[in-house]
């Protein structure tokens, strides 16, 4: 699934199962700083019900343009969010041949091998029109496949918390692939009285309008600046090139 085509992608709901709210707040969280993401919305914990689950994901998936979770996924009982996600979209869960080869590679050689099947009887049923994005883990010293099940825009993150971190940090490029554009932000203060430049901030604004958001605020109570002006646009290029007629008309 194409991540949308919307080019203002700048507010995702982070969505964490269980008592795993961690993950975010210390791993996951800083992994967007380089990816120019703004998250809006922080963490929702709830637990192992699976009507709960599919509630939470219908609500969120519906106002924000991406939710995460994180737990859930494994071969015991209580591991049952691919089932609230296919609840979530009224879809039924189906086995993936892909999971089951994944693990069966994994296990192969390892004195685990004879639960490989009963691993991969759970954890590769998936939402039927789920999408895989594989990241490549490390546990134990030993390189594996880790599948990471996404559906329209809910992408099920594990729990486990090396993986966790190191699963988004592979697939965010797959994700967020309109959003590592470059970003332009830059603020500008100046002593002058916003009211002596606003015509002409005006003409700029327009000049750019659509491209480049420029927006003027009164400055009170300050004794060096009377107004802040703020730039932000998604095109690194028309951005700078507005900053610096704005820097010009202050008299930069």
């Amino acid at each position: 699934m194409e991540a949308p085509s919307s080019q203002g992608v700048s507010t995702q709901y982070i969505k964490i199962l269980r008592e795993l709210y961690k993950n975010f707040t210390t791993r996951i969280s800083p992994l967007y700083n380089d990816i120019n993401i703004d998250v809006k919305r922080g963490i929702s914990t709830i637990g192992d019900n699976v009507d709960d689950i599919s509630d939470e994901i219908r609500t969120f998936s519906k106002r924000f343009d991406y939710v995460f979770t994180s737990g859930g996924v494994g071969p015991t009982h209580d591991d049952v969010t691919y089932l609230g996600l296919a609840r979530a979209f009224d879809e039924e869960l189906q086995k993936s041949s892909d999971i089951v080869s994944a693990i069966e590679q994994y296990f192969a050689n390892s004195e685990l091998s004879n639960k490989s099947a009963e691993f991969a009887d759970k954890l590769s049923m998936i939402p039927k029109s789920a999408e895989l994005l594989w990241s490549n883990c490390s546990l134990h010293g030993k390189q594996i496949r880790f599948p990471v099940v996404r559906l329209h825009n809910v992408i099920a993150l594990p729990g486990v918390p090396i993986f966790c971190e190191q699963a988004f940090d592979e697939i965010k490029g797959q994700i967020f692939s309109l959003s590592l554009k470059p970003l332009f932000s830059e603020t500008l203060y100046t002593s002058q009285d916003e009211l002596r430049f606003a015509q002409q901030l005006s003409k700029i604004a327009s000049i750019y309008d659509g491209v480049v958001e420029i927006g003027s605020y009164p400055v009170i109570n300050n004794s060096f600046f009377k107004t802040k002006l703020i730039l932000d646009s998604e095109s690194a290029e028309s951005g700078r090139a507005a900053a610096d007629e704005v820097i010009r008309l202050l008299g930069g």
